[in-house]
């Protein structure tokens, strides 16, 4: 750890190997974490007051990507972990039972849906970060809802082909899924460029003044 008196000079993240300048070292290398209130005050908050200034040898910065990747990381377990109770709820089981019976792995779930969210709906096609509700967009279908639940024979994919596909047979939803790839054939056709005219075939907006006669 980083002893006190340190800021008076300069200093090295040891993660990022940054050196910060004297002037930064208080801001960067020090933070003071909230200590535990057992019992809430008269007003409600249950805070705590603030522990001793800490020391440290990895500048804030770092710890603040390190916090945001472990929180990204657990948006994809919280989510399947919600799914896995969701599905296992609407088959009349606990969720460990559930999990055991149908291979249905947590782990294995947020790392397929983080695999999704950086791609896209398997139906449509459609990138979910075109999508107006983030992870909320993203859903598990059971592909043959007439087969066992088993998890290799699910599929992450966006709420709104969920929606539509349903329990809906596996050959009638094989021919709206040929109608989405005809419809985004469509679409990227509009969206190309239309060829420039030369200017020679260009048809004037207003005639010059005098030009005529």
């Amino acid at each position: 750890m980083l002893e006190y008196g340190a800021s008076t000079s300069g200093h090295q993240c040891r993660k990022c190997r940054r050196v910060y300048p004297p002037e930064q070292v208080p801001y960067q290398f020090t933070r003071r974490r909230r200590q535990v209130r057992l019992h809430s005050h008269a007003n409600g908050d249950n805070r705590g007051r603030l522990g001793p200034l800490e020391y440290l040898d990895v500048c804030n910065r770092c710890l603040q990507i390190q916090r945001d990747e472990i929180k990204q990381r657990n948006r994809f377990l919280a989510k399947a972990r919600r799914t896995l109770n969701w599905h296992a709820t609407k088959f009349g089981f606990r969720p460990a039972a559930f999990a055991s019976k149908y291979g249905w792995d947590v782990k294995q779930m947020a790392h397929d849906c983080e695999h999704a969210a950086k791609n896209g709906c398997p139906y449509c096609h459609m990138a979910f970060a075109e999508m107006a509700n983030g992870l909320r967009d993203i859903t598990l279908d059971v592909y043959d809802p007439h087969a066992e639940p088993y998890y290799t024979n699910t599929r992450w994919v966006c709420n709104t082909c969920n929606s539509k596909k349903q329990d809906m047979p596996i050959g009638d939803w094989h021919q709206v899924c040929l109608a989405f790839k005809v419809q985004r054939d469509f679409l990227l056709l509009l969206d190309q460029k239309a060829p420039v005219v030369p200017a020679a075939q260009q048809l004037p907006l207003f005639e010059m003044a005098g030009s005529a006669g």
